[in-house]
């Protein structure tokens, strides 16, 4: 039997094991892996090559948005499914919109979970039904949020979590005046000047769930 590889990302320990030992119990389906934020996810992905990633979205460092468009640009074999506790209509769609194939609440019944990796191993797309209803099938980027480019969202959550320009460009492999335009870009775009207002519109669009 070819197993299901599954790599499970999400910055709580305890719903990792959680998930491990109930996918465990499933012979069709193998745990390659674990990670604890965005970035994380990207390399265990590289190192454990899964079919599919359980990709939690609020997280520290990178977001599972912007993870989830980053694993699907630089892994196309591999499919994300979202698990969150956020069942927002805009969130849904920003996922969709990044790449995943399926999306869960995270207070699903087991037998969704399984339905979700078996359709997303089978090349189909899952989403529960009490979450489809508002959905539909444009995912087309809309509002202010969606202005900002792939990278403007990596340094606004990575401003928000209170990292240093300097630190952000060692953790991007940028220069500090490439991050600086970044950081101008995100103000003009967001109408936002100060470090208060961009960490609440990081927490209102779901990039990072830091506290000021």
């Amino acid at each position: 039997m070819v197993k299901i590889k599954v790599l499970i990302v999400d910055d709580h320990t305890i719903i990792r094991r959680s998930l491990r030992l109930l996918i465990e119990q499933r012979p069709e389906i193998s745990v390659v892996g674990e990670a604890d934020d965005g970035w994380a996810a990207i390399e265990q992905t590289k190192i454990t090559e899964p079919d599919i990633v359980l990709l939690d979205i609020r997280m520290p460092k990178l977001n599972g948005i912007d993870a989830c468009a980053h694993i699907r640009k630089d892994f196309p074999d591999t499919k994300v499914i979202a698990l969150s506790i956020d069942s927002s209509t805009e969130t849904i769609k920003q996922m969709f919109q990044a790449g995943a194939s399926g999306y869960l609440v995270k207070y699903s019944e087991p037998s969704e979970l399984f339905d979700a990796i078996s359709a997303v191993a089978n090349g189909q797309s899952y989403l529960p039904p009490e979450l489809a209803g508002p959905i539909t099938s444009d995912y087309t980027n809309t509002g202010a949020a969606r202005g900002l480019s792939t990278r403007e969202r990596e340094v606004l959550q990575m401003i928000s979590e209170g990292m240093s320009t300097k630190a952000i460009a060692e953790k991007l492999k940028l220069s500090i005046k490439t991050i600086e335009t970044h950081r101008h870009n995100i103000m003009e775009k967001t109408d936002l000047y100060s470090i208060a207002q961009l960490t609440k519109y990081a927490i209102k669009i779901g990039l990072t769930s830091a506290s000021i």
